[in-house]
């Protein structure tokens, strides 16, 4: 009897056996695993750079469908992508970053431009549905996170494909600025994007990365011989930029501030810089009894929620509606003040212009100002809480939630069909 369970109780032990050797080889596994993740979360933060695409902005691309993309926008260089990011420690060393030469030749700024220009792998950023400031400024961020890193930056790639009047202002935006090579719409060969969240982390602070500005500049000068003109005796100007159009005080906070703000604001601010100006060209000229010559430029729509007529009853010159090149270059290239709205539009410009010859007026938003900028929230709380008391006025006149959404389906209708 015993002898003919034997066999089975032996079946039986093996079976065990196998199962204890079959779970342990698994707890193995499981922990070599766990070890190697643990190394690559090790290498990922002393060294984040390594790990530079975003894999869910991932773009697959047909054959077809990549040289229609991509051939339009012009060749890639694929031999970028192996070269290793060298240190900016070195290029830091040969070219200082303050005090930069605006009157530099054509030889010394092409000089510049080789000396600077960043030698590591190719990198790329995605194309935002935003309107045409707030998606270059995403660009400019993307291109100067790569220079941080010494990396080239080699466009933004449209996930989708935008309609020709979405991306057309854009791309003349860019050529205004001398930047159309620098920062091109263009997708990547291996349809790997950067990863957005890390280049918009530091915001605006990632414009401070040394030599960064320097470099753009030197760019701009190449490709647009105004950029480094002088002309001491033009009339002085000072450049203000109005957002209106959709925005209003009746619509919501954006991140804490509101972007309204009111005619009270800048004709402020225009009359302190008028003041400024004045008193630097009296210190600087020999006949002290003359006035100086200051125009003042005003940019604006003409759908706005105060009436503009104050601006023009001052001798501003007010431009409604105009083409949005021409507030770009005036911005960049041809004032001597320029007061910001809450808008990305004036500010990509702002930041590209020369601190030596440009004056920043910047009011407290979302995006933080520069290091050389005029920081209003700093210099003037009074004028700020002044601003504050007239939004909170203008507010109060504000039509009812249904009247407002009647009336902005009708500004959107106007808009479809006009």
């Amino acid at each position: 009897m015993f002898s003919d369970h034997q066999p089975r109780q032996e079946r039986h032990t093996f079976g065990k056996n196998s199962q204890v050797d079959h779970r342990k080889k698994l707890r193995q596994r499981l922990c070599f695993g766990f070890a190697i993740f643990l190394c690559a979360a090790f290498v990922i933060v002393l060294n984040p750079s390594t790990f530079d695409y975003d894999s869910s902005a991932l773009v697959f691309w047909t054959e077809n469908s990549t040289t229609s993309s991509i051939g339009s926008q012009g060749s890639i260089n694929n031999g970028d992508d192996n070269h290793i990011s060298p240190s900016l420690s070195a290029v830091e060393a040969k070219i200082p970053s303050t005090n930069y030469n605006v009157s530099s030749s054509t030889t010394t700024t092409n000089a510049q431009i080789e000396l600077l220009r960043p030698t590591g792998r190719t990198v790329y950023s995605y194309v935002r549905g935003d309107r045409s400031g707030a998606a270059i400024q995403d660009m400019l961020m993307a291109h100067a996170y790569a220079f941080s890193k010494g990396q080239r930056y080699g466009g933004a790639c449209q996930r989708r494909e935008f309609p020709d009047h979405v991306i057309q202002p854009r791309k003349e935006l860019l050529q205004v600025l001398g930047l159309e090579s620098e920062m091109p719409f263009r997708c990547s060969p291996t349809g790997k994007l950067m990863n957005r969240f890390k280049y918009t982390q530091q915001d605006t602070g990632i414009f401070n990365t040394p030599n960064y500005l320097e470099y753009m500049h030197a760019v701009m000068m190449q490709k647009q011989p105004e950029y480094q003109q002088q002309l001491p005796k033009r009339p002085k100007q000072i450049t203000v930029h109005i957002r209106r159009g959709d925005i209003t005080p009746c619509r919501p906070r954006t991140n804490g501030f509101p972007r309204y703000l009111p005619n009270q604001h800048y004709l402020a601010l225009i009359e302190r810089y008028k003041a400024k100006l004045a008193a630097a060209a009296s210190r600087d000229s020999t006949d002290h009894q003359q006035q100086p010559m200051i125009q003042v430029v005003v940019y604006s729509e003409s759908e706005t929620f105060e009436p503009l007529d104050e601006f023009s009853q001052k001798g501003y010159d007010l431009r409604l509606d105009g083409s949005i090149d021409q507030v770009w270059k005036a911005i960049a290239f041809e004032s001597d003040v320029v007061i910001l709205s809450r808008s990305s539009f004036s500010l990509v410009p702002a930041v590209l212009s020369l601190p030596s010859k440009t004056t920043i007026v910047y009011t407290p938003f979302w995006h933080k100002p520069l290091a050389h900028w005029d920081d209003m929230g700093t210099l003037d709380p009074v004028l700020m809480n002044t601003t504050l008391t007239e939004f909170r006025r203008l507010k109060k006149t504000c039509p009812d939630k249904s009247e407002r959404k009647r009336q902005e389906k009708e500004r959107k209708r106007n808009i479809k069909y006009s």
